[in-house]
């Protein structure tokens, strides 16, 4: 009889688990949901209402650039004529900026952890994130920014992966008693 209620509660525990009962939130998860915001947030103010990057200068026109890599080429062919400044922020933090996102995406979530969603999910953002720029006036829907915003989301998601790898090594803490000679264990 003993045998059978234990058995009963292992099924019911085990159905929770897969029925997808929440887990429980450590502080380090809730840390990185508060980094995750704050960075939002700070991504939001830079891209819609920075006065130093011309944010807060409506176009009376929309300003578009619809062919891939043609912004990317023209940066990198007068970098020597422009400010480094100019290019740096165009170029590199294009892909800077969305390297968090890389990161936090499968970090929050379990369910978020393949390359494909994290790719998708970030791109789906950045498409968004310069459509409502074309469409509120405010900078320009430029294809080559969803490809280094996606390049860079790409990069925070390798970072997460090699996080990840390091930290499940350390919290496993052991290793399997090896010879060294194609992972064999000694024999007894």
């Amino acid at each position: 009889m003993k045998q059978t209620a234990k058995k009963k509660s292992n099924t019911v525990k085990s159905r929770s688990r897969r029925s997808g009962a929440k887990k429980k939130r450590t502080a380090k998860d809730v840390l990185m949901l508060i980094l995750f915001v704050v960075y939002f947030a700070i991504l939001m103010y830079f891209l819609f209402f920075s006065e130093r990057y011309g944010r807060n200068i409506r176009s009376s026109e929309y300003r578009y650039n619809l062919k891939p890599f043609n912004e990317i080429k023209r940066y990198i062919r007068h970098r020597d004529k422009l400010k480094p400044e100019l290019f740096f922020v165009n170029i590199v933090g294009n892909i800077l900026v969305f390297a968090p996102l890389g990161y936090f995406i499968p970090r929050l979530s379990e369910k978020l952890r393949s390359f494909f969603k994290v790719f998708f999910i970030c791109a789906f953002i950045s498409l968004t994130i310069e459509s409502l720029q074309l469409i509120i006036k405010c900078g320009s829907y430029d294809v080559d920014d969803i490809i280094l915003n996606v390049f860079g989301s790409c990069l925070g998601y390798i970072f997460f992966c090699l996080a990840s790898s390091k930290s499940g090594r350390k919290s496993s803490g052991k290793r399997g008693k090896t010879t060294g000679k194609r992972g064999r264990t000694p024999k007894k």
